[in-house]
């Protein structure tokens, strides 16, 4: 009878091994299907997370099916938001062909007429006290040459390049609506499965869904939102003050503003000293009046309002988030580099709670 038993539990741990290995092997080749589309998968994710509580609003207070609600959903969303985006995105491409030809024209008829430019700035620098440096107009040919020339061809290049595959873009968008369709009407069900799934006491899991579901709204709402706020304002004054290719600077505004301790007056606060360098004093003080009193204010304002009573991550967290992300997962880093923090953070505080 013992040796039965004995035997018994034997196979029943090779049954056990077998079976891990199996699904190992059967996780492993899933992920290499499908490892085209887990960034896709991905943002679906949050993108519905994002607007499930719209969905919630269609599918309970007016008693509409599952399937219509979703469809509703998506629909209004890719109206007001997705349909928008791509509109400017079209625009900016088509500006970012202009700037690449702008600064490749000027750069190779060097003769620009600089030297007004470049005595301008040397009377400011001589009125300055302990400073001897004198600016050379070839320098500053030098300067367009080495520098400026290779970053704009790269950043118009890549916005074209952007615009260029516009076959993947379409299939990757239509994947995208497909899997937000069907994903609203089973999020609770997909939470409900993840949290059978996990061996982890239920209070555990309860958190974790807590903690990274708001501190991903938190971060959309008062760092993504706030910074595209700030960079449309920085766009107008922009355009109000005459500066050309206001699409291409108002979007590199808001990507500065997304991170910490950047802001938009890194694009505005240059144009602003052009400005005063080249005799146009009240479009230059203007341009850091508002930036100074407007733009860089609306951060403290707006923040607290988009995201009271939620969890965010510190401002240095999230400035290494960002850097991060960018690096190993390139622009999408940008979500996916304070996600994984925010699921850091959240699991230290868990085990300062329970584990420790």
């Amino acid at each position: 009878m013992g040796i039965s038993l004995e035997l018994f539990k034997k196979e029943a741990r090779h049954h056990r091994i077998f079976f891990f290995i199996l699904l190992s092997v059967a996780f492993i080749t899933t992920l290499w299907l499908l490892k085209n589309y887990l960034s896709l998968i991905f943002v679906s994710l949050i993108y519905s997370v994002l607007i499930g509580p719209l969905y919630k609003i269609f599918n309970q207070k007016f008693s509409w099916p599952a399937s219509i609600s979703s469809a509703v959903t998506v629909l209004t969303t890719f109206i007001t938001i997705i349909v928008p985006i791509i509109l400017i995105g079209a625009v900016v491409v088509q500006e970012a062909l202009s700037f690449r030809q702008s600064i490749l024209s000027s750069v190779e008829t060097s003769d620009v007429t600089i030297t007004g430019s470049v005595d301008m700035v040397n009377s400011f620098l001589m009125s300055v006290p302990g400073i001897s440096y004198k600016l050379s107009e070839g320098e500053v040919v030098d300067f367009f040459r080495t520098t400026a020339r290779p970053t704009a061809s790269y950043v118009a290049n890549w916005l074209i390049g952007v615009g260029a595959s516009s076959a993947v873009f379409v299939t990757n968008l239509f994947i995208f609506l497909v899997l937000v369709f069907f994903l609203l009407p089973n999020l609770s069900s997909l939470k409900k499965y993840l949290l059978q799934m996990s061996p982890m006491p239920d209070k555990i899991d309860q958190l974790y869904v807590v903690r990274i579901i708001s501190m991903t709204r938190a971060m959309i709402k008062g760092t993504f939102l706030v910074a595209v706020i700030q960079g449309v304002l920085g766009g107008l004054l922009l355009l109000i003050m005459g500066v050309p290719y206001i699409l291409i600077l108002t979007l590199v505004m808001i990507l500065f503003a997304i991170i910490p301790m950047l802001s938009t007056m890194i694009v505005t606060l240059p144009i602003a000293l052009y400005f005063l360098f080249t005799g146009e004093i009240v479009k230059g003080i203007i341009i850091i009046l508002v930036q100074t009193l407007v733009i860089s204010s609306i951060d403290n304002i707006l923040r607290p309002i988009l995201a009271s009573g939620e969890g965010h991550l510190h401002p240095g967290i999230l400035l290494l988030a960002i850097l991060g992300g960018l690096q190993v997962f390139g622009f999408l880093g940008i979500i996916y580099g304070p996600i994984i923090l925010i699921f850091f953070t959240t699991s230290l505080e868990i085990y300062q709670k329970y584990y420790r």
